[in-house]
């Protein structure tokens, strides 16, 4: 049996955990490539015809998958393939993740036999956010290795039962609003800009992108199609790239917005999603 490990990593945390849940997989004994969907060519090579099962791994972006990713899922043909979810977050919640991305896998025809999360530092700690900053550690991997054990038990089952998740309060609410939002045509406090910094023009934030939004020429990004991923300044060789200076003060906001603290957070804890009340907050 053939698996692909695709992700979607702008910080490497979705990238760090895709890895173990392939170690995982080989030795389970299961042949396993890893597909790093980030750069936005990447996505046009992959075809589903060319593996047994895959293993999906997303980052969540203010309560889904980044749009880029859903674009992508939807122009996959399942054709009834079994599939596994993961997602990594930062501290405050996974959202509609689950939800929302079983219904796009279902709508491409995949089979969804389980799903996970994992706790990772936060996006913005690029901004200097302290969010467990030390995640993904041991213990979180080790569940990645669970993930592994168990998609190997789930792949090789001969009728395997599917995953079916309990729809969120507010879910349609909440998307409604997502699929409504106009996207802006000024940049945002955190999207990344080289602001007239010196650089060796070495086009890595260009290539890399996931959307084809940033120049490498101009330092600046379309706010149109910006993720706001950090990937570009995440990966910045000369370290030229920064977000706006309100971002770097904001920190303490988002602990008070949302009721948390460092504390809080570090107590959460990586899991497997294997039954309809798993995800329930």
């Amino acid at each position: 049996m053939r698996v692909c490990v695709s992700y979607f990593s702008g910080t490497d945390v979705t990238a760090v955990v895709a890895r173990s849940v392939q170690k995982g997989l080989l030795t389970a004994g299961l042949e396993a490539d890893l597909l790093d969907i980030t750069p936005l060519k990447a996505r046009e090579k992959i075809s589903g015809d060319d593996y047994d099962a895959f293993i999906f791994g997303f980052p969540v972006y203010s309560d889904f998958a980044p749009s880029a990713v859903n674009s992508w899922l939807g122009s996959l043909e399942g054709k009834g393939r079994r599939c596994i979810l993961f997602c990594t977050y930062g501290g405050r919640t996974s959202g509609y993740f689950h939800y929302h991305t079983w219904q796009l896998l279902k709508k491409s025809g995949f089979s969804l036999l389980m799903s996970a999360e994992f706790l990772g530092r936060h996006t913005f700690n690029v901004a200097g956010w302290k969010v467990l900053p030390n995640r993904p550690d041991e213990g979180d991997l080790n569940i990645a290795g669970e993930l592994a054990r168990k998609a190997a038990e789930l792949f090789r089952e001969e009728n395997p039962k599917l995953l079916s998740l309990q729809k969120p309060m507010g879910y349609k609410e909440k998307l409604a609003a997502y699929e409504a939002a106009v996207p802006s045509k000024t940049a945002a406090p955190n999207q990344p800009s080289r602001r007239g910094a010196d650089c060796s023009q070495c086009g890595i934030c260009e290539r890399d992108c996931p959307t084809g939004a940033f120049d490498a020429g101009t330092g600046e990004a379309d706010p149109e199609i910006c993720l706001k991923c950090q990937r570009c300044l995440f990966h910045c060789p000369d370290k030229v790239l920064v977000l706006h200076e309100s971002m770097y003060r904001s920190y303490g906001k988002f602990l008070e917005d949302w009721n948390l603290t460092e504390e809080d957070m570090e107590k959460k804890q990586s899991k497997l999603i294997l039954h309809a009340w798993d995800t329930v907050r």
